[in-house]
């Protein structure tokens, strides 16, 4: 018995040593300095996802100045509630989304943890747990940090004389709605992850894993963007079968709320029970797949490392030709576009950025669209400035994620090779980038946007506004390439260069302009003529060439820069006698 029960105090002892080590392996990213660790970095990670909800029950009471507690409000007064208290389950939703995607390559073990702890005395159920237990700690903290002092301040500042009854109520409502809107969105994506690997197998899930991640991203965004327009849609209606309202997760966790609260409108039990249910899904259903993946995980790891390596390297393709023929003639073309490409595609780092910044392109543009379909005089059919705006606000967001992921290096230590072949140019090396970031712009706005917009509008103009966002998108690449000296992914990273807190609002500006403004501009030069139209895009060009002009003329004598220096810790005056 003694023996049994030491056995089991050290298995514990190796799941505990097991779980901390998967712990940490979260926070291990390309993006932290050198001089930083992952402890620091989870600090100040922690204190900028609790802000909001610190600061939340402040804004609620200028909100509330007239009401003497929230308690008191009229029945008919009660919808003006609904998006403050969506909104701590919507944000917390999101944020557990957006990490679990950011960790998309660590939810599952990979081949480094099959090599190095099946060579240990490790029984295979010690490895499991220790890796389930860091998997259910990892969304646990995160939740919890967006609560932090949320279920307490809100009814201690907006409900006074409220008896401790009614508070244990809310308390408990609000921390039970939180927790389970948190957990639905990481056991979410661990079920879809854990179902495509049993599916797919390691080689495929690996092909189609950026997508899957672009389409999480876009998803868990949505929890913050639409949660509004979702609730509007139930107050109008209070009907729970309405499809946006069944459809729409954060809306299950919101009548759990209201349910749990005191709140015994039918629809609320509707949305609770739903909640409960998806829930109970996802969680199985990511039980379930991952146990299966991890029983057959290290046998397909090994066979995807073969198939691998045996597997020869792809080239050629049509599109590639064309590609090659027309825009890519020179062999440093299309070094650089396929480094850039193969370098996107395999790097996490680099991929999770870019998703990022597109899936936030895709929901403001949805957004857009959804305020056109609401608006009773705004059609599909008509070129409106919301409508127009789409493929601005896409371009805007790929171009400015494309260029700021080809400031952070793949691997620091290999940049010798272009070291050596630089052949000092700087001119060469830049076209060739931007000649690939105009391929992906070209791809964004004719593939997937011009289809649309011909069935929408006509083909005259769809043309025309193909061409207007062809004409900004070499605007933007040209602001975008302004002062850089580097060849993608080669460069040493020096974060804060980019100064975002003292220069946000400039960003804010260029971002505004080019969206929005200009979308503007276009519509109303589509509404007077086409010539006024073509004039634009003609001033558009002409800018574009200017700037480039300027760069090039600036530039002209730099070398490539593979090494960023931080700024002097004091500058010299050069005083002279």
């Amino acid at each position: 018995m003694r023996a049994l029960t030491r056995g089991w105090r050290e298995e514990a002892a190796h799941v505990r040593l097991l779980a901390r080590g998967f712990f940490r392996r979260f926070f291990e990213n390309e993006l932290v300095s050198r001089d930083g660790t992952s402890g620091l970095t989870v600090v100040h990670l922690l204190a900028l996802l609790a802000l909001p909800s610190v600061l939340m029950p402040f804004l609620l009471m200028l909100k509330y100045m007239d009401v003497v507690s929230l308690m008191d409000l009229p029945p008919e007064m009660e919808p003006r509630t609904w998006t403050d208290k969506a909104f701590f389950i919507s944000y917390a939703m999101s944020v557990v989304g957006f990490l679990t995607v950011a960790e998309w390559d660590a939810l599952f073990l990979n081949r480094r943890d099959f090599h190095i702890l099946g060579c240990l005395p490790l029984r295979a159920r010690t490895i499991f747990a220790g890796k389930l237990a860091a998997l259910l700690f990892f969304p646990a903290v995160f939740i919890l940090d967006t609560m932090n002092i949320g279920p307490l301040m809100v009814p201690a500042l907006l409900m006074p004389g409220a008896s401790p009854g009614e508070m244990a109520r809310y308390v408990i409502a609000h921390v039970a709605a939180v927790s389970a809107g948190g957990f639905f969105a990481f056991f979410l994506l661990l079920a879809v992850q854990a179902v495509l690997i049993n599916l797919l197998g390691h080689r495929h899930f690996r092909r189609v894993s950026p997508y899957v991640q672009f389409a999480s991203f876009w998803l868990y965004l949505s929890f913050l963007t639409l949660c509004p327009k979702a609730l509007a849609r139930f107050g109008q209606s209070r009907d729970s079968h309405d499809l946006m309202v069944r459809a729409f997760p954060p809306m299950w966790f919101f009548g759990m709320f209201q349910h749990l609260s005191g709140q015994k409108a039918p629809e609320y039990a509707e949305l609770h029970a739903i909640g409960l249910t998806a829930l109970a899904l996802v969680t199985s259903a990511a039980v379930l797949g991952y146990v299966a993946a991890y029983a057959r995980g290290p046998r397909r790891m090994l066979e995807h490392r073969e198939a691998t390596a045996a597997e020869p390297p792809a080239t050629g393709t049509g599109l590639t030709r064309l590609l090659d023929r027309i825009l890519l003639r020179t062999q440093l073309d299309r070094a650089i576009f396929r480094f850039v490409t193969a370098t996107t595609l395999r790097s996490p780092t680099h991929r999770l950025v870019l998703v990022g910044y597109v899936g936030v392109g895709f929901a403001l543009a949805l957004d857009g669209v959804l305020a056109t379909l609401s608006h009773r005089e705004l059609r599909l059919n008509r070129p409106t400035a919301p409508l127009l705006s789409v493929q601005l606000l896409l371009s805007f967001f790929l171009l400015s994620g494309l260029r700021l992921i080809f400031a952070l290096p793949a691997e620091v230590r290999a940049n010798w090779v272009f070291r050596l072949t630089e052949t000092g140019e700087r001119g060469r090396y830049i076209s060739a980038v931007r000649k690939s970031l105009h391929v992906y712009s070209f791809g964004l706005l004719c593939v997937l946007l011009s289809p649309l917009y011909v069935i929408l509008w006509g083909a005259q103009v769809a043309s025309l506004h193909l061409l207007f966002g062809l004409a900004a998108s070499s605007l933007l690449i040209e602001l975008l390439l302004c002062n850089f000296r580097k060849i993608p992914f080669t460069c040493a990273y020096l974060p804060g260069k980019a100064r975002i807190t003292s220069r946000w609002p400039l960003y804010w500006l260029a971002f505004a302009s080019y969206g929005y403004w200009m979308a503007e501009i276009e519509e109303k030069a589509l509404a007077h003529s086409t010539t006024a139209t073509a004039l634009v895009v003609l001033a558009l060009v002409s800018l574009s060439a200017a700037v480039r002009r300027w760069s090039d003329r600036s530039q002209h004598a730099s070398h490539m820069v593979f090494e960023e220096e931080p700024e002097p810790a004091m500058d010299a005056i050069d005083l002279k006698g």
